[in-house]
């Protein structure tokens, strides 16, 4: 489980390992645009995520920013869910594990902010879970 690659979060608090090139370019180009549009700070999206500061709305600007660009949210901020899971196939095998992660994190919030924040935050505890 360590290796789940959560590619719709700040490439600097994400494990690379899985990703290909392709991937990881894309993903350092949206989050480089991104970090220009919303002036985030990197180790507020860090804090946020493990619940050690409370969330700025900037990071989940950030958050929103990202999933765009990556296609894992259209404009409307509704997750765009083949997508989401055929980037979770590229790192875990385990259909069973998708299916659980899928019906666990892609869940739709109140605004688009919240739902790429929330989606975000999920992944990363499952990733991050012992």
């Amino acid at each position: 489980m360590k290796s789940i690659v959560i590619v719709f979060v700040s490439f600097a608090i994400i494990s690379t390992q899985s990703m290909t090139e392709n991937q990881r370019e894309i993903l350092m180009a949206a989050h480089a645009e991104c970090s220009a549009e919303t002036g985030v700070d990197e180790a507020k999206v860090r804090m946020a995520l493990t619940g050690e500061a409370a969330v700025d709305q900037s990071v989940k600007d950030h958050m929103f920013c990202i999933n765009k660009k990556i296609g894992v949210q259209n404009d409307a901020g509704e997750l765009q869910v083949d997508a989401i899971r055929a980037e979770v196939e590229t790192a875990v095998a385990d259909k069973s594990i998708i299916d659980g992660m899928m019906s666990t994190c892609v869940v739709q919030k109140s605004t688009p902010q919240d739902t790429a924040f929330e989606t975000n935050k999920c992944f990363y505890n499952m990733e991050h879970k012992p």
